[in-house]
This record gives structure tokens, sequence and C-alpha cells, in this order.
């Protein structure tokens, strides 16, 4: 691991690689804590106008989750070109592994996100890790805290995690 390491973790509103993006949530973190948090709504229209894909399965999904996790969806929504900007703005020039649950899947939504809009991907894809993967390898006895589904809370439990699991060596 580089000096810290970036989880991400997305709510979208498809299961699509091209899926509009709901929430972007993401941490820095070190082998010993987290440095930094980000999280930003984006405004469904935004996602539509970038030719993103809405799945019904998913909106009645969402309909189904905690109040507050959907609820929360709707707060301080930006367009997407801004939240990607902001993002990659948090996020720096400086090269570090980024974690997802899975690259095959968070990254390349957000990745797709970048390229809808002809903006530049903040990682190289040789630093792309799963997050699913590890945990499967490796257990924590890590509480899971926070609000299921909130993307800023899911990217600080999937970090805490490896962080559990990093200071059991």
């Amino acid at each position: 691991m580089s000096n810290y390491s970036i989880m991400i973790d997305l709510e979208t509103f498809s299961q699509k690689k091209t899926a509009a993006v709901a929430s972007i949530g993401a941490v820095s973190f070190t082998e010993c804590s987290i440095i930094d948090t980000f999280s930003i709504n984006i405004d469904p229209k935004s996602c539509k106008d970038a030719g993103l894909h809405f799945q019904q399965e998913t909106i009645d999904w969402w309909k189904t989750q905690r109040p507050e996790a959907y609820a929360a969806l709707k707060n301080n929504r930006v367009p997407l070109k801004s939240a990607l900007e902001q993002f990659s703005e948090w996020y720096g020039e400086k090269q570090v592994d980024v974690w997802a649950c899975g690259p095959d899947f968070d990254l390349v939504i957000l990745e797709n996100a970048f390229q809808s809009l002809e903006l530049p991907i903040p990682w190289k894809f040789f630093s792309a890790r799963c997050f699913r993967t590890f945990k499967a390898m490796f257990k924590s006895d890590i509480i899971r805290e926070g609000t299921y589904h909130d993307a800023r809370d899911d990217a600080i439990y999937q970090a805490k995690y490896i962080i559990d699991v990093m200071n059991k060596k």
C-alpha cells in the first residue's frame, strides 16, 4: 500500500456499467486511519442529459431501502460535471491505489461518467483494487456503523475493514 489509498463507493440508479450516479462517497486512508472523506449527491437530470442509464428495477429497489438512505440522495444535489470535477479536485494529482466494491462495478461506472462528459479519469487503470475480493480473503471484526447505502458511510466501513485487517498482521 502506498502512503495512502482511496476507497470509493457509489450509489446508482441502474446496475449497468453506464448507470446514472446518484452519489459518490470516498475516503482517503492509511494502514492506520482515515485521513479525509468526500461525499456528493448528483442531480439525476444531469445524468440523463449525459446519456447515463436509469433502470426502473433499481429505482423501485431504492424505495424499499431505509428511508434515511433514499432521502439522503435528494439532499444538496449538484450537476454531474460539477460533482466529477469536485471529486477530481479532492482526489488530487497523486496516483494511489483506488479501492471499490468492486472495480468492475463502481469504478467502471464512475469512469463511464467521466468519459460521458469527456473529463479525465483521475486514477490509472493499474491502480484499481477490489474490496469485495479483499473481504472474501480476509476477515475483520469491525462493526458496521452508519447508514447502509449511504455512499460515504459505505466507503468509511470498507476502509475501516481494510485498516482493521492490516493492523492484525
